[in-house]
């Protein structure tokens, strides 16, 4: 998202310190979706299933398009525009908003790939006392997340850019920029 941004002189934003800010001004008591989890990232990826981090990664997409929709609404976004990237974003949801010139693409790393690059950050998973069964639960969210989002897409029409794990930034960042381009000219169009 960095390098498109770049690419595009518009600024970047990555939604997770949204959710993070959403949660330093909330409580679990007024938004439940964005406190799910229990006291620590440590033991919540290591003590939560894989069936209940999918559960509450789905809450989470939707208690966040809201927010989605005011951040990326062209009156906040500016005239550059804004690259946001998230790992939650729902192709259903963006199929059926009505901010104009909010467009979408997904990236679907190959699981493999994936397994490897979290692998390699080792300092996330070490701090448990079970680091095997954190990465397990972790990876199955994740290796869900990829699969899902990038099938929706698919189903909806969007763009999926295929990044098989050695795919350089630059070509992914000229995908992207094709893609958005004819995203724009189909609507315009229309």
């Amino acid at each position: 998202a960095r390098a498109l941004a770049a690419r595009m002189g518009a600024p970047s934003q990555t939604f997770d310190h949204v959710v993070t800010a959403i949660r330093a001004v909330t409580s679990p008591g007024t938004h439940p979706a964005f406190h799910r989890g229990r006291s620590s990232y440590v033991e919540y990826f290591t003590e939560s299933s894989p069936t209940e981090l999918i559960e509450d990664a789905l809450g989470l997409e939707q208690a966040c398009w809201p927010a989605i929709e005011r951040i990326c609404a062209p009156s906040r976004a500016g005239e550059a525009g804004l690259v946001m990237d998230w790992w939650l974003l729902s192709p259903s949801d963006l199929a059926t908003t009505d901010v104009p010139g909010l467009a979408g693409l997904w990236i679907e790393i190959d699981g493999d790939a994936l397994e490897e690059r979290e692998r390699a950050n080792e300092s996330f998973f070490v701090p448990s006392a079970e680091p095997d069964r954190m990465f397990e639960h972790f990876m199955a969210r994740s290796l869900w997340a990829n699969e899902h989002y990038a099938s929706q897409a698919r189903e909806l029409g969007f763009p999926v850019l295929e990044q098989p794990g050695d795919r350089p930034t630059e070509d992914l960042v000229d995908e992207a920029i094709a893609a958005l381009t004819k995203q724009k000219t189909d609507v315009l169009s229309e």
